[in-house]
């Protein structure tokens, strides 16, 4: 089985954070802790925290795990089609062909929302509306053009 692979969004900084950033949650470093990497799974971002006490001659670190103003997406295991290419994840929006207009000369990008179905159990494709366009896996051409957080007025 295939180890899945996260990526969480900052909502407060308005960051996208990724294994082995840097991060600390706002407001930490004005309180003289540093950044260190991070880990993220679905249940958060695992990051360190290095403590200070009064009471103790030593400082200690601390592993902590937030899931506080964060959205967490998972990998589809699936790449665009620009180089390099980029990985594409849950919540981004991308434009890509429908396998059966590719060839056609009048064909457009379509554009839409990665989402996860449960009634597939696969990727899928949705429009604004969490409407049904397409299974994943059978498009032509993925283009990651953004991602729901920042820039969800491209499904309009």
């Amino acid at each position: 089985m295939m180890n899945k692979e996260f990526r969480a969004y900052d909502k407060k900084q308005k960051i996208m954070v990724y294994n082995e950033d840097f991060w600390l949650p706002k407001g930490l470093e004005k309180l003289g802790h540093k950044e260190y990497p991070v880990n993220i799974t679905n249940n958060g971002i695992h990051y360190t925290l290095d403590c200070m006490s009064n009471h103790y001659e030593d400082e200690w670190d601390e592993d902590v795990v937030t899931s506080y103003d964060i959205e967490i997406m998972e990998s589809t295991n699936y790449h665009d089609c620009e180089e390099p290419k980029r990985k594409i994840y849950s919540k981004d929006i991308i434009s890509f062909y429908l396998i059966d207009k590719i060839y056609d000369s009048k064909a457009q990008r379509k554009i839409g929302k990665i989402a996860f179905s449960e009634q597939f159990a696969d990727w899928i494709i949705v429009d604004n509306e969490e409407q049904f366009i397409e299974m994943l896996s059978k498009i032509e051409q993925p283009k990651v053009v953004g991602n729901w957080l920042d820039n969800s007025i491209l499904l309009n």
